[in-house]
């Protein structure tokens, strides 16, 4: 009998010479010698001698969606190993993690539905080997049924979740903590009916190659389609192609859609719904929610660091006290500037947002122009009582696309706030029209 390393030198060497023979019809001329051990012509000769079956890859990793290829050698007590694949019967201990396929052919081709623990299993004549795959991750315990800040979060998931090219999978909790290739899970809460989370879409679909070299994988969560009902999974995927393009691989679901019931990941994200949008990202390795309402990509890039507080990125000025305003310093709301009907230009040249006092008693446009490529400036309608923009229906008053425009319409007086997104810089033009 050859032993196992033995052999692996053997198959090293033959396909270094140029492959093993595949014996899939049972050898030369003798291809009808019989169906006997294993179903396949040729089977039953092959197993003469059999004294060992090796599968290889004996390490593979298997990664949902794409399909691996298994080999099996046979040992002999004489001669030297050869490749049975076609030969043996395959069968898989987990079909619904990894199937493996034993149909002429394709036999040894494995289909992985999702990650988990699996054992593959080939057979020739009274020979069989096993190869253990994946391994079995328990859950974290101590998750509650309310989303919170360093809590563990449930395990839920989608039925269906939509990927690319409107591609239907299941997205479970369960299976993606056990999926060593994914390091966090970027969700964005939001709504058919919000404009600003489409922006928020739009910016994520910008950066998601970046968010996916760092091992993130972003989910954009519709609670309520445009008319504030229930939105299920098609829902949100038609809604979120038409904001993302339908080739992005950014995961569609629609919170009617939730598992184990439907409206679950809302209900349960009740305690960090700031309004709308809202993210949070995930931890995988522990599944804890490690960051609400942050900078995404300094998050997905270094995911165990502490994110409680709120991060501010390093402040790089693209303009100078000549690009400012005729108002500055206006960088409180004590010292907002008065804004009159017409255009001023201006600049967030410092970390200080730049504030404007809007007195027209009736409608009004305001206009926003920069660009966008230098710096990501946003505008709002300022709530002094909670130091934040203006909120109506659970949005933002106010204009935050990822153009190098920004408009919005509001009535009667109002406190309007320039800011830049990340702490952006840029200069700007900002045009005020009464309607």
């Amino acid at each position: 009998m050859t032993d196992g390393w033995m052999l692996k030198i053997a198959i090293g060497i033959s396909l270094a010479m140029g492959g093993l023979a595949c014996d899939s019809g049972g050898g030369g001329g003798d291809a009808d010698a019989g169906g006997g051990a294993g179903g396949a012509p040729g089977a039953a000769e092959a197993a003469q001698g059999l004294t060992g079956i090796v599968i290889a890859p004996a390490s593979a990793r298997l990664t949902p969606g794409v399909p691996r290829q298994f080999t099996a050698y046979g040992e002999y007590a004489e001669g030297e190993p050869r490749d049975i694949t076609a030969l043996c019967t395959w069968t898989s201990s987990a079909p619904e993690v990894a199937e493996i396929s034993n149909e002429p052919g394709s036999k040894g081709l494995a289909t992985v539905h999702t990650t988990g623990a699996v054992t593959f299993t080939a057979t020739l004549g009274d020979v069989t080997s096993s190869l253990p795959l994946g391994q079995a991750c328990e859950y974290p315990e101590g998750f509650a049924a309310q989303l919170g800040l360093g809590d563990v979060v449930p395990p839920f998931g989608f039925a269906p979740a939509y990927g690319a090219n409107g591609q239907a999978i299941d997205f479970s909790m369960q299976a993606l903590h056990c999926d060593e290739s994914v390091r966090t899970l970027v969700f964005m809460l939001g709504t058919g009916w919000c404009g600003a989370c489409s922006a928020m879409a739009q910016r994520l679909s910008q950066e998601n190659a970046a968010i996916e070299a760092a091992g993130g994988k972003v989910i954009l969560v519709e609670l309520e389609d445009a008319d504030s009902a229930p939105a299920d999974s098609e829902a949100a995927r038609q809604h979120w192609d038409r904001l993302v393009g339908v080739e992005s691989s950014l995961l569609r679901v629609g919170d009617a859609s939730s598992t184990p019931s439907a409206g679950f990941l809302g209900t349960a994200a009740r305690g960090i719904l700031n309004g709308y949008p809202t993210t949070f990202i995930v931890r995988r390795s522990d599944m804890r929610v490690i960051a609400v309402d942050q900078p995404i990509l300094p998050v997905v890039q270094d995911p165990d660091l502490d994110w409680t507080e709120p991060y501010v990125p390093e402040f790089s000025p693209n303009c100078g006290p000549a690009d400012e305003e005729m108002g500055e310093p206006n960088d409180t709301p004590a010292q907002a500037t008065p804004l009159a009907a017409g255009m001023v230009s201006g600049g967030i040249c410092t970390p200080a947002p730049d504030f404007f006092q809007v007195d027209i008693a009736g409608p009004w446009r305001l206009t926003l122009n920069f660009t966008h490529s230098l710096g990501d400036l946003d505008v709002f309608v300022w709530d002094v009582n909670t130091e934040g923009p203006l909120q109506r229906n659970g949005e933002p008053v106010g204009s935050a696309n990822i153009a190098n425009e920004e408009q919005f319409e509001f009535t009667g007086p109002a406190l309007v706030q320039v800011a830049g997104y990340n702490n952006a810089s840029a200069h700007y033009n900002l045009t005020l029209e009464a309607l």
